[in-house]
């Protein structure tokens, strides 16, 4: 049977090719689009996934141009107003938070540029800038609640200031000791910075006296209620900016939108035709093969044995276009994982201002995390073989219906 069989792929050769690609194109595809898909939706998760968070809440300030706003010193970031003690307890009355933690960003303007500090919640760990910066210590120790005068500084930025744990290190006009070095490279701006401290030391810099952020990191308890939350708290604050992960993937244009968004149907769209095109070459193939059949039966073969063979032909043909597809798609795959993602630049963070800082936080160099997943590649799978086998069944079964003389006269 398989001395047959492959002499057939060999005096076939059109024919096998055909079938091969058929399947091999509509499988790679598949696979690629599913990957790109599944990259842009986990792209858009990024920036909130590193902070544990579900939706960042600043809040808009109405003040004039940057360029009148350009003073020595700390200041808030420029169009960023403090969220207020009094909104902050409104927003802890929303049923749907989980968690939820305020920060507050400051800039710090001095003779050689600036640097950006941020002020975390140390006692609220789990949700926040304070999360990430607790995994990302490389040398040295993370703040802790009882820290006063004590700061975790950026690797790039400590590299730069040959800056390490012990160090000192002047904020404004105030001196803190460096306890720590912080690697946020797995993080976008959401939670990038030169300098972390306190939430009261910030505080204390910028000459707050209230217990005021300019930022608010929350994590909702139940994902379907994303929309509604966002609103609420719209409500509360109507000069209140929402981040969440819808807004990132239209952030991230429209080729990202429509890819996360129909990949799903593109892909099994290509993989259908794919499979239609090996359809067809199979039907030639058995087309092609009449007077074979013709002499099978009259040598005494049983239709079940013919068939039998067909369907471990196309089987055959099968199994190995989709390893050819796979091998495509996951090319593809590799391709499409070196695709740079845009820098997703949130509240209080901007980029006209990189050419002022001489030491930036550590360079965010994200490329678009394409995957598969299981339920995509056994869907695929699932669909090419049983495509595959209804072909080889079909054809073979319509051939064989025929008498051999009939099959000899047609052939």
């Amino acid at each position: 049977m398989r001395t047959y069989i492959f002499s057939q792929f060999r005096s076939r050769m059109v024919r096998t090719l055909s079938v091969i690609m058929g399947i091999g194109l509509g499988t790679a595809l598949y696979i690629g689009l599913s990957a790109l898909g599944n990259g842009y939706q986990e792209a858009a998760r990024l920036p909130l996934s590193g902070v544990a968070s579900d939706i960042v809440v600043s809040k808009s300030s109405e003040a004039g141009s940057p360029d009148s706003q350009v003073t020595r010193g700390i200041r808030l970031p420029f169009g960023t107003a403090a969220i207020t003690e009094e909104e902050q307890a409104q927003l802890a009355k929303l049923a749907p938070h989980d968690t939820y933690t305020g920060v507050l960003l400051l800039w710090d303007f001095d003779r050689s540029g600036y640097k950006t500090i941020l002020g975390v919640d140390t006692a609220h760990v789990s949700v926040g800038p304070a999360h990430s910066l607790q995994d990302g210590i490389v040398e040295g120790r993370s703040l802790t609640s009882s820290d006063s005068g004590s700061v975790v500084v950026d690797r790039h930025y400590a590299a730069f200031y040959d800056l390490q744990p012990g160090s000192e290190l002047v904020v404004g006009e105030q001196r803190f000791e460096v306890v720590g070095i912080v690697n946020q490279s797995n993080t976008n701006q959401t939670s990038a910075a030169n300098v972390y401290m306190t939430l009261a030391d910030a505080r204390s810099l910028a000459g707050m006296e209230h217990n005021e952020v300019n930022q608010i990191y929350v994590r909702v308890a139940d994902a379907s209620q994303m929309e509604e939350t966002s609103a609420q708290l719209l409500s509360l604050i109507p000069q209140a900016h929402i981040v969440t992960e819808d807004s990132l993937i239209q952030v991230m244009g429209g080729i990202g939108k429509v890819s996360a968004q129909f990949s799903k149907a593109a892909a099994a769209v290509g993989l259908a035709g794919g499979v239609l095109l090996s359809w067809f070459a199979l039907q030639g193939m058995m087309g092609e093969r009449r007077k074979e059949i013709a002499i099978m039966k009259a040598l005494g073969w049983r239709k079940r044995d013919i068939h039998k063979l067909f369907l471990f032909e196309t089987v055959l043909l099968g199994a190995i276009g989709w390893g050819t597809g796979m091998l495509l798609g996951w090319g593809s795959m590799q391709a499409i994982q070196l695709l740079p993602l845009p820098d997703i630049s949130l509240a209080g963070h901007a980029a006209e201002l990189d050419s002022l800082n001489i030491a930036q936080a550590e360079p965010q160099h994200i490329t678009l995390p394409a995957y598969l997943d299981g339920a995509s590649i056994l869907a695929g799978g699932a669909a090419v073989g049983i495509s595959v086998l209804a072909a080889g069944w079909s054809s073979a079964a319509k051939v064989l219906r025929m008498k051999p003389a009939t099959l000899l006269r047609n052939s």
